[in-house]
């Protein structure tokens, strides 16, 4: 077994020299030291009442299952309707339940898909040592989006032109979410 290192038994005594002064292991109803003569006044305590929380409905009883959404909540299709949609598995989002299911389909090749395959292959070659302007060059991205991006790299820089051109909402390159 390992030595404690010096600076840790001095941390952890100090620690407990500390929450000894402080009363740590005091309980909040112990009075305090009191002079034997004077007399012990209590301070009476408000009721605390439980905080009741409702009990969520039975699944089966429950109107809102996951074949009907929320009121106001537009229940999508998964992959548009496609064929080759297929599911990879589901989120939770805490006690159990599935919050969010998350689906690819392989055939679908729109502006978003297009988009993220060019991020995605520009941040691969980042990772791989390459500089951002070669991968962004190197990237199957339109002559348009590239053209754009060695323009406001040399006024800016590799970064802000990347964040600028391809990242930013409302950016020549970053296509906008497909409506339904």
């Amino acid at each position: 077994m390992a030595a404690i290192k010096p600076w840790r038994l001095v941390f952890v005594g100090g620690l407990a020299i500390w929450l000894a002064g402080c009363g740590g292991g005091e309980t909040p109803d112990a009075p305090e030291t009191a002079e034997p003569d004077s007399p012990v006044i209590e301070t009476p305590r408000p009721d605390v009442q439980p905080v009741k929380t409702p009990r969520p409905p039975d699944r089966e009883d429950d109107p809102q299952t996951a074949d009907t959404p929320r009121e106001g909540l537009i229940r999508r299709q998964p992959c548009n309707g496609s064929e080759t949609c297929e599911r990879l598995g589901a989120v939770s989002v805490g006690h159990g339940e599935a919050g969010i299911e998350v689906y690819f389909d392989p055939e679908r090749d729109d502006a978003i898909t297009r988009w993220s395959r060019t991020i995605g292959a520009v941040i691969a070659c980042v990772d791989g040592g390459r500089d951002l302007g070669g991968c962004v060059a190197a990237s199957d991205a339109n002559e348009t989006c590239r053209g754009e991006f060695v323009r406001l790299a040399d006024a800016g820089g590799d970064r802000a032109a990347f964040e600028a051109v391809f990242l930013t909402p409302g950016s020549p390159c970053r296509p906008e979410e497909v409506s339904p």
